[in-house]
């Protein structure tokens, strides 16, 4: 992904050497595809915002109802609905939030790489933000059988609008974090291109 100038190396010709191609999915200098950096991202994310999410409960342990909807039983509710499957016991119940929790919550930041190489970083944050942030407001009224989000208490929505922020941030973080890796492994993927014949070092 050559902007911000990660995973780019200067060519004699001029330019930046093209991404790896393995099996027509576009890689970086770590050989990672697209979609599985992104699923990396999603997963420290995910890591992060349970984090802020206990933090968040502990404080406000005396609040009426759950501090937000990401932390709730409305998950399993949503998760149930889509699924046509409800558990019966509760360690079902666990299990199915865990699952849906972690691997949601991975998943979808397997597009922001994809994202990344069309915008420039900031919008491609923005916009991410604002889906992560969209699909909450409207999955949870649609089928997790919550209120719909302009009738949510002013403290649910707050934590909503801050945690997904948080999850923004640090997909954003993870996947800059990754980009600078790829940067300083870049002149060994050159020559990785050189020998599977994508690059010549003559040009």
């Amino acid at each position: 992904m050559p902007l911000d100038n990660e995973a780019s190396t200067p060519r004699p010709g001029g330019g930046r050497p093209p991404p790896l191609q393995v099996a027509g999915t576009t890689t970086d200098a770590n050989g990672w595809p697209q979609s599985v950096r992104g699923v990396a991202c999603g997963l420290v994310g995910t890591s992060v915002m349970t984090a802020t999410l206990k933090l968040e409960q502990r404080a406000r342990r005396r609040s009426r109802g759950p501090v937000d909807y990401d932390a709730s039983g409305h998950v399993i509710t949503a998760a149930s609905t889509v699924l046509r499957f409800e558990p019966r016991s509760p360690a079902g119940r666990t299990a199915l939030f865990l699952l849906v929790h972690w691997g949601y919550g991975s998943a979808v930041a397997g597009v922001y790489p994809a994202l990344r190489s069309h915008l420039p970083r900031p919008a491609a944050l923005a916009v991410f933000y604002g889906g992560c942030q969209a699909m909450a407001m409207t999955l949870f009224p649609t089928v997790g059988g919550t209120l719909p989000p302009w009738r949510w208490r002013r403290a649910m929505l707050i934590s909503s609008v801050a945690q997904h922020a948080v999850y923004a941030v640090a997909v954003d973080a993870t996947d800059r974090t990754l980009g600078a890796r790829a940067a300083a492994l870049a002149p060994s993927s050159c020559l990785v291109r050189c020998i599977a014949g994508h690059d010549s070092p003559d040009r």
